[in-house]
């Protein structure tokens, strides 16, 4: 499947985010996080929240108790 960055909404995981570094440049309003738990303390977790998009609002959502 062919990449749109143009569209308004863009999924990927930690793992996807970590080999295309496009989205470092792209702004984002929102950002939603799967699986919160272990996401949120990746490197690219990391990266997101507090360098390349620290005004987009992020949601942070697990099934993890």
């Amino acid at each position: 499947m062919a990449q749109d960055r143009e569209a308004p909404v863009q999924i990927g995981s930690v793992q996807t985010l970590g080999r295309r570094r496009w989205w470092v440049d792209t702004a984002f309003d929102v950002v939603i996080y799967d699986e919160a738990h272990t996401t949120l303390f990746t490197q690219v977790g990391t990266r997101i929240r507090y360098e390349t998009h620290p005004d987009a609002i992020h949601l942070a959502f697990t099934a993890t108790p």
